[in-house]
């Protein structure tokens, strides 16, 4: 169970970091 909790988690970072990448990448180009 523990093992599945780590993994969605480390799943959820991994596509937080890229989202919060393209959205710097879009207001760094409005600017």
């Amino acid at each position: 169970m523990d093992y599945d909790v780590a993994e969605a988690n480390v799943i959820k970072a991994k596509y937080t970091l890229m989202y919060n990448g393209e959205v710097i990448k879009v207001l760094r180009g409005e600017e």
